[in-house]
């Protein structure tokens, strides 16, 4: 598991998320880079057919796992079922206060 900002281990517990159920969304969801972070978000698609019985894995679908730019700590995670992937598809690209080189 990657190292997690104290606001991440907050919020986490605030969830009801384990290490576990967060390891699985870093496996198999989605991942978006978005204003200037990376962010991984598990849909109900990105169960794998092996997986498809286990409801412990469908309870945390809309949960969003944000890391680092260069994917080194986790920021934060949320949980969104019902917007979680068009809130994540209306971000900025880019972080527009990095500077080109």
């Amino acid at each position: 598991m990657l190292p997690m900002s104290e606001h991440s281990m907050v919020r986490a517990a605030q969830r009801s998320l384990s290490e576990d159920e967060l390891e699985y969304v870093l496996t198999w969801g989605q991942v978006f880079h978005r204003a200037g972070v990376v962010i991984c978000y598990l849909r109900e698609k990105d169960i794998p057919p092996q997986h498809q019985r286990m409801e412990c894995w469908h309870k945390i679908v809309g949960t969003a796992v944000v890391l680092a730019r260069d994917g080194s700590m986790v920021i934060t995670v949320w949980r969104n079922r019902k917007m979680g992937l068009k809130n994540i598809r209306r971000k900025i690209e880019y972080d527009r206060h990095s500077r080109a080189l």
